[in-house]
C-alpha cells in the first residue's frame, strides 16, 4: 500500500497529510517531518534530517528506541 501511495505522488505530484507512529514508516513516506508534542511541533524538518540528528529530547527517545531503525 506505501509503494501505492509513493508511485501515484511520483507520477501525479501528489501530496499527503501522513500521520503515524511507526518510525520506519514515516522515514519512507515523507520529504518533511513536524514532529508533534501537545499539539505543538517541536521539531520541524527535512526527515533524513530529523532522523538521523535530532536535536529535541522528544525526537531523540523515540529514534533511540527503535532497533535496526536505518537512516540513509
Amino acid at each position: 500500500m506505501l509503494d501505492l501511495l509513493t508511485d501515484l505522488q511520483r507520477r501525479y505530484g501528489l501530496s499527503y497529510l501522513f500521520i503515524s507512529r511507526d518510525l520506519g514508516v514515516i522515514h519512507h513516506m515523507s520529504d518533511r517531518v513536524p514532529v508533534m508534542k501537545d499539539g505543538r511541533a517541536v521539531e520541524p524538518g527535512h526527515a533524513d534530517a530529523v532522523f538521523a540528528t535530532p536535536q529535541h529530547p522528544y525526537t531523540q527517545e523515540p529514534l533511540a528506541s527503535v532497533p535496526g531503525l536505518v537512516i540513509s
